[in-house]
């Protein structure tokens, strides 16, 4: 009994953690949110089950089109470009420019005395113009190399970029995938805790084991629950923090969560 107690005492303690944690999680939901904290929100535990296996998957693929559908690459690339440009402009500015302008004009004239001045008289000019700044103190070539200069380190700012959502989705991938072994190895470990359970409380009704062993499975059962509710926490986790480095959590993306594995089968396309 003094066990038993021990073992209730305990129990109510990580409650009590649990409990808190909870409350704190609220809070940072709400902010995440962007309403205060002590607003209530109701939150729908996860219904889908956790895939049992991963489906075979080529994950550099799956590092490709992240680079390709990545808003943050993206935005790089279009500033690689757009520094590549600049530059070009620049260097156009060395050579000479040609100007061809022209107008035309129709004079009406009007009254009694139309004699020396004819009614109506079209004027057409045209030219061209040639401009070179022979010399204009280096200013624009080292404008052009400051702006090579620029894209280059744009440049690298791309590739590190891109090592880094590389380095990312692997990651992700790899941490998903040790998830779903810990919570298939977590539920075999729930299934022969509850069996064992179960054996323990038919001895003890029948006599044949002390309530020590009872306790004992029980305390093995409660851990073993505790285990699997975990370990399905971090398989899903897992999957949205991949889905979020291979750019399927962007906006209007959290549609194609389903088709982050290509080879995935109908259960595994749940989210």
């Amino acid at each position: 009994m003094l066990q038993a107690q021990a073992q209730n005492d305990q129990a109510q303690y990580n409650l009590a953690s649990a409990q808190g944690q909870v409350s704190i999680a609220a809070g940072r939901l709400a902010q995440a949110l962007g309403i205060p904290a002590d607003i209530p929100v109701q939150v729908t535990e996860p219904t889908a089950d956790v895939v049992d296996t991963l489906p075979a998957q080529d994950a550099q693929r799956m590092i490709d089109e992240a680079l390709q559908r990545r808003p943050d690459i993206a935005a790089l690339r279009a500033t690689v470009a757009a520094k590549k440009a600049t530059a070009k402009a620049i260097g156009s500015e060395r050579w000479p420019s040609l100007y061809f302008n022209g107008s035309a004009s129709q004079n009406y004239f009007s009254g009694e005395n139309t004699n020396q001045v004819p009614e109506n008289e079209t004027v057409l000019t045209g030219g061209l113009s040639l401009q070179w700044t022979l010399f204009d103190g280096f200013q624009t070539r080292d404008a052009q190399r400051a702006a090579v200069e620029q894209a280059a380190s744009a440049e690298e700012q791309l590739r590190m970029a891109e090592l880094a959502a590389s380095a990312d989705v692997w990651t992700s991938y790899h941490t998903y995938e040790t998830a779903l072994q810990k919570y298939k190895f977590s539920s075999a470990f729930l299934k022969s805790s509850s069996a064992a359970y179960e054996l323990a409380l038919d001895s003890y009704k029948a006599g044949l084991k002390s309530i020590l062993d009872l306790l004992t499975a029980e305390s093995q059962l409660a851990q073993a629950r505790s285990l699997q509710i975990a370990a399905r926490q971090d398989a899903f986790t897992a999957l949205a923090n991949l889905a979020f480095s291979t750019g399927l959590l962007e906006k209007g993306g959290a549609s194609q969560t389903q088709n982050l594995f290509s080879t995935a089968t109908g259960k595994d396309n749940q989210p």
